[in-house]
């Protein structure tokens, strides 16, 4: 599924694949027949060879009646369609006329035997059955089963026998001009060694990648039509062509490939190989985002959100609308703006179970957002929109540190001092500290090396840090540097300077209850 949102279009075929057989799911044949439609209209030829064996037979009762006493003089059309009469209502009964009209050589009955020795369903899971009619329906001609042979090679067995045997049934395919098998091994060119293991590509009259990708463009298959386009960019393999992959992008978006859409957009709002056109960035967003690309989906959100000078107006409930399927459909960024949205906005009213939602689900996803993990150990830490829970605080701003959030450093650090949610490590908060840059951060290491925690004690450093952090109203640095001042520590004792760096603790930080007692002991004197 994510794939499939993201345009791979073998991983829509695949997901009509696991819904008609129950694979993973509950078996459900509106969904297969919506997830085969889709690739079929990208020229994923076998999805359509996967509708039309899905289709009701036209037989009714009295048909089907009529049309059995007819099978044992060798009528393999009425077995057939004796079969999908019977496959919903009386499986058992169906497989019988299915093996009939198999053994009479109906090739659309080999193919559907072959898978029910493939998945188990009504017989005995046997791969070698499956093999066998697979492969009588191949001899026959048949494109769907020699491409199914294939794949069953690969994925039985991953030996370097099967491995060339599926790559000669590939080769097979692709030369009797099969699209699919064309653009795989296109893709068997490009990463010949991490998939395979070795540079064998059998007797494939397309010689290398662009030949595969091209064969498989001109018949018809639009992922390869987009990726064509794509190399001819120029990022990769290709010599940079801007009219071949305007040409070829432009084709399989307006043939309705969502990510050709997308593709086009980020083109036409980059300059890339185009000229920039904002208008036409949006119009191809928003094309791939409607066509539930989910990529696309939070750049039109944006656009939605600004607007476009002179051609769109700001609509924040559109930026809404696409904003919640972008996270629906698991990007992060879309997440994190959408969880901010929950804490109250002119759009949405707060909620906290959402924030917390959505901002999980952007911390702990594929690709986790830092700025979401950071987010989240904050609200673990402060109890803002969920209780408290500092172990859990403790994780996420690790998290992000190690993702190189610099906001989680110096929040990080501060938990190590404290042994909030982990043990007391002064050297980890050192550590931590040191890789922050703010003046909150200035100000801890300077206490840490005022009072020789985690590292040796250096009381003229620590004032170096200290008086740089206090010129930036820190009022940490302000009451250590009070500190200083008051107790003579690498600096002259002076009552008068360490009462003003006091007042100053308390009026940058009201709640700063340590700074109130010193100033209140210091003026009560």
């Amino acid at each position: 599924m994510w794939l499939h949102v993201r345009g791979f279009i073998g991983a829509t075929y695949e997901l009509g694949q696991c819904y008609e057989h129950g694979l993973g799911v509950e078996q459900n044949k509106e969904r297969a027949e919506y997830y085969y439609s889709i690739a079929a209209k990208c020229g994923h030829i076998h999805a359509r060879t996967r509708l039309t064996l899905m289709q009701p037979g036209p037989y009714t009762e009295e048909l089907a009646t009529l049309a059995e006493q007819r099978v044992p003089f060798g009528d393999t059309y009425s077995a057939f369609e004796l079969y999908r009469y019977y496959r919903e209502s009386h499986l058992s009964k169906a497989i019988r006329f299915l093996k009939k009209a198999a053994q009479d050589r109906h090739v659309s009955a080999m193919i559907c035997l072959a898978l029910h020795y493939k998945l188990g369903i009504g017989v005995r899971k046997q791969i070698a059955q499956y093999a066998e009619w697979m492969q009588k329906a191949a001899d026959n001609g048949n494109a769907y089963a020699l491409y199914e042979l294939t794949q069953g090679y690969y994925m039985q067995n991953e030996s370097e026998e099967s491995c060339k045997i599926h790559i000669d049934l590939l080769a097979k395919a692709a030369n009797n001009g099969d699209c699919v098998a064309q653009y795989d091994m296109a893709q068997g060119h490009d990463i010949a060694f991490n998939w395979f293991g070795y540079d064998y590509f059998g007797d494939c009259r397309y010689e290398d990648f662009e030949e595969c990708l091209l064969a498989s463009a001109k018949n018809g298959y639009l992922p390869a039509m987009c990726e064509l386009g794509e190399e001819y960019r120029g990022e990769r393999y290709f010599d940079k062509s801007p009219k071949s992959a305007k040409y070829w992008i432009e084709k399989a978006a307006t043939a309705g490939y969502p990510k050709a859409q997308f593709e086009l957009a980020t083109m036409y709002e980059s300059g890339n190989c185009v000229r920039t056109n904002e208008k036409l960035a949006f119009r191809y967003y928003k094309m791939a985002a409607d066509n539930n690309y989910a990529d696309a989906q939070y750049p039109t959100a944006q656009y939605f959100d600004e607007g476009i000078p002179g051609a769109l107006e700001p609509d924040r409930q559109q930026y809404l609308h696409y904003l919640q399927k972008a996270a629906e459909n698991d990007i992060h960024e879309a997440q994190l703006e959408l969880s901010e949205l929950y804490e109250g906005s002119d759009l949405l009213e707060r909620n906290d179970e959402l924030v917390i939602k959505w901002l999980k689900a952007a911390a702990d996803g594929a690709f986790p957002v830092p700025l979401a993990q950071f987010n989240l150990g904050i609200e673990y830490r402060d109890g803002v929109h969920t209780p408290a829970d500092q172990k859990k605080a403790f994780k996420y701003l690790k998290l992000a540190a190690d993702n190189h959030c610099e906001d989680a450093y110096c929040n990080l650090g501060a938990m190590y001092r404290r042994g909030a949610g982990t043990q007391v490590n002064y050297k980890k908060a050192l550590y931590y500290f040191q890789k922050a840059t703010c003046e909150f951060t200035i100000a801890h290491v300077g206490c840490m090396l005022l009072r020789g925690y985690g590292v040796k004690r250096d009381i003229p450093k620590a004032l170096e840090h200290l008086q740089k952090a206090a010129k930036l109203n820190e009022p940490h640095a302000l009451y250590h540097l009070g500190e200083c001042y008051e107790n003579g520590w690498g600096l002259e004792c002076n009552r008068r300077k360490a009462i003003n760096c006091y007042r100053k603790a308390v009026k940058f930080d009201k709640d700063y209850d340590d700074a109130k007692e010193a100033l209140k002991r210091l003026t009560e004197k």
